[in-house]
């Protein structure tokens, strides 16, 4: 599923400190070819699973 690449390539992102993660969506774009708004619901769905 592409949903669940995604978040991997995220969480690998995230923990190798390259880039502030709000500019995340613009690195989704990008890799995996999708539009702004996909790139943007994917990262709000990722951040989600953080909020306590």
């Amino acid at each position: 599923m592409i949903m669940k690449e995604m978040f991997e390539f995220l969480d690998e992102l995230r923990e190798s400190g390259q880039i502030n993660m709000f500019g995340a969506p613009a690195v989704l774009q990008d890799v995996f070819g999708i539009s702004k708004k996909d790139a943007m619901e994917t990262f709000v769905a990722w951040t989600e699973q953080f909020e306590v």
